[in-house]
């Protein structure tokens, strides 16, 4: 994810937090992984980073649906192609002329999905775990941030 620096300014702790969790927990395929840094990794860390990857892909999988469902699929194309993919090419402005909108709305667009993002992400980790501390915990461990 290239754009946790050129856009923390404008977001919450919150998201630049998850945006580095799938950063480095980005949906790498097995193949992508080094042989020397998976044997660096302790097994308590191959866990944690697979169990952030699987939990990233269930909450964008949902949000794929939600946006498709509710007539909002451009709402996350947008995130996609600026969030998901690694192009250091794509920009606002860019999307903005890719879509035909203007700049505004993508800025918009991207802030709606964002958050509705980190509510799936809280939906999916309400159902996992058993009490409300561990809900608390793996919220704080996994957005960075303290929920209720």
């Amino acid at each position: 994810m290239r754009h946790a620096g050129h856009m923390a300014g404008s977001r919450g702790q919150d998201w630049r937090a998850v945006e580095q969790h799938i950063g480095s927990a980005r949906f790498e395929q097995p193949d992508n992984i080094g042989h020397a840094a998976a044997a660096e990794q302790t097994p308590e860390d191959y866990f944690h980073r697979e169990w952030v990857r699987w939990m990233f892909t269930l909450a964008v999988e949902e949000l794929r649906r939600r946006c498709y469902e509710s007539g909002r699929g451009v709402h996350f194309q947008l995130f996609e192609r600026y969030d998901l993919r690694d192009d250091q090419n794509v920009s606002y402005a860019s999307l903005a002329s890719e879509f035909d909108l203007p700049p505004a709305t993508v800025n918009n667009y991207l802030a709606a999905v964002r958050r509705e993002f980190r509510r799936v992400v809280l939906e999916k980790l309400r159902e996992i775990t058993a009490t409300d501390e561990e809900f608390r915990t793996e919220a704080r461990s996994l957005l960075g941030v303290d929920v209720k």
